[in-house]
């Protein structure tokens, strides 16, 4: 259970960290808003890949990354249904993107 945990705060911790960071910038107008949007995509992209990467260096198998991001993603939807209530083909691709970079994560440990 406590890798689970320590996958989860790989996801967490760093788009929280980084988050919170451009959003200091975007108050002072540092850089545009709308780039905000494609550096958040990516901080997640990113932290798929090291908490995935980190479950696979713990003999985990591949389906319980594959089963992570789709716990991850389930919350995700739930978020967006409560509070956001967007509901377009935008949200599936980025869910898309979560669950082919935890896997991509999965394919660079075995791989080695």
């Amino acid at each position: 259970m406590k890798k689970y945990i320590k996958a989860i705060l790989y996801l967490i911790i760093p788009i929280l960290f980084i988050s919170f960071i451009l959003s200091i910038f975007e108050y002072f107008n540092i850089y545009n808003k709308y780039i905000f949007k494609y550096i958040k995509l990516i901080i997640l992209i990113i932290s798929c890949i090291l908490s995935s990467y980190y479950l696979t260096c713990k003999n985990i198998k591949k389906l319980s990354c594959i089963l992570l991001s789709l716990f991850i993603i389930i919350f995700l939807f739930l978020i967006n249904i409560l509070f956001i209530k967007v509901n377009n083909s935008h949200i599936l691709i980025y869910y898309l993107i979560i669950i082919c970079s935890y896997y991509l994560g999965c394919i660079i440990k075995k791989s080695n």
